[in-house]
């Protein structure tokens, strides 16, 4: 009777690097200075030249992940290192690394300028499972395809082109799969220095919990993203 063999070689060489990556993807990332960069978006003005020479400036500061124009302003990509707690009861449980990311597209019209602000946040164990369960590549630096996905989550909450799924969301991802979370609030920092229209404004962030592929998913979700190509649009 002849042998079986099975490779495995590729899950065991994600499965060997994941924690590794996902902490220098973290702890290797440059972190900016948002009250910095939104004083500068407050300033920005409608005179392409301007804008050209804002967009340079402001590429080369720590953190800036992209800057583009839009059709009525332009989209700036911020990246910070932070801290998140999780409490049950008004106890802290435990505290996990996270890459926290802040979109925020600028409407320029003739005298005023508006903000929309969405963020999200991947913490390490999200990380993980990317390097885990896609083929994102292992010879280029991890945080170049995290802050792909990060931008794609993005532009899926502030779009709202996310599948429900009870009290789950799931954004659909660059790789071939989906992240898994939910869409929280957290307040307007005042050191943006943004004028609110409503006292009561908070701004959404969809908070990963983890990266599933296409056979981690439930058949619902599964259904939902195969079915749809708008999901898949970054």
């Amino acid at each position: 009777m002849g042998m079986a063999y099975v490779d495995f070689s590729k899950s065991s060489t994600r499965l060997s690097f994941k924690r590794g990556l996902a902490r220098q993807a973290i702890t290797h990332a440059p972190d900016a200075d948002g009250t910095t960069v939104f004083g500068q978006l407050a300033e920005l003005r409608r005179n392409r030249k301007s804008q050209d020479r804002f967009a340079e400036r402001l590429q080369r500061q720590p953190g800036v992940v992209r800057l583009a124009r839009s059709e009525t302003g332009m989209v700036c990509i911020l990246r910070n290192q932070r801290q998140m707690i999780t409490r049950v009861d008004g106890t802290d449980v435990f505290g996990e690394e996270t890459l926290f990311y802040t979109r925020v597209a600028v409407r320029m019209t003739r005298n005023t300028s508006s903000f929309q602000v969405t963020r999200a946040s991947l913490t390490l164990h999200a990380i993980e499972r990317l390097v885990e369960r896609s083929a994102v590549s292992l010879d280029r630096p991890l945080l170049e395809a995290v802050d792909a996905e990060a931008i794609t989550i993005l532009r899926h909450t502030a779009k709202a082109r996310l599948i429900e799924d009870g009290d789950d969301h799931y954004a659909a991802g660059l790789q071939s799969g989906v992240w898994a979370g939910r869409v929280d609030h957290s307040d307007v920092e005042p050191e943006w220095g943004l004028s609110l229209r409503d006292p009561e404004a908070s701004v959404p962030v969809f908070s990963a919990r983890t990266f599933l592929s296409p056979e981690e998913m439930r058949p619902t979700v599964w259904l939902r993203w195969n079915a749809d190509p708008s999901l898949t649009v970054s």
